[in-house]
């Protein structure tokens, strides 16, 4: 069966088109890991997200795609879909406190280390090569850390998610 000239013209043409959005789309890693900064730090500067749920000794924003699947003294295992979140927390430490920051910069081997300061916290977002097209991220708000393994696909959303959770920690006396 022989092609005629149109149709292999309109599947070049489409095999062109294919490979130009490709190119196009495909964001490099230091540009994503660049816009995980910057959407955590605009994120950690908005004003205080509210809290949605109320656990243990503290209340907290927790979207409705995330559930707590486990809780103990200072920790939540978290987890929307297939993807799990650790979130820390210290009530001895304060909003301000860098103990967590200090900890990620020892621990060292990682692609971003980045903090935030305004005049009643402190907080940072740190970003570690976990395996091809994985990353660890975590993300600090004074005595409070998140972390999970994301993708490059999902960093910057991850990033925005994580800080709000983080900067929305409120503890009961």
């Amino acid at each position: 069966m022989k092609m005629n000239k149109t149709g292999l013209l309109v599947i070049g043409l489409l095999l062109v088109g294919i490979i130009v959005l490709t190119i196009f789309s495909y964001e490099p890693e230091g540009e994503v890991i660049d816009q995980a900064k910057e959407i955590a730090e605009v994120t950690f500067h908005k004003d205080n997200i509210k809290s949605t749920r109320t656990v243990d000794n503290f209340s907290l924003y927790l979207p409705e795609e995330l559930t707590v699947d486990q809780e103990e003294n200072s920790n939540l295992v978290l987890s929307k879909e297939e993807q799990i979140y650790l979130l820390f927390y210290n009530p001895l430490e304060s909003s301000k406190s860098e103990l967590n920051f200090q900890s990620a910069q020892a621990a060292g081997n990682y692609v971003l280390l980045e903090s935030f300061t305004d005049d009643q916290r402190f907080g940072y977002i740190m970003v570690k090569t976990a395996k091809k097209d994985a990353f660890e991220l975590q993300i600090g708000v004074g005595g409070v850390k998140i972390t999970t393994i994301t993708s490059k696909v999902h960093l910057v959303e991850d990033a925005e998610l994580m800080m709000k959770m983080a900067n929305s920690i409120a503890y009961e006396s």
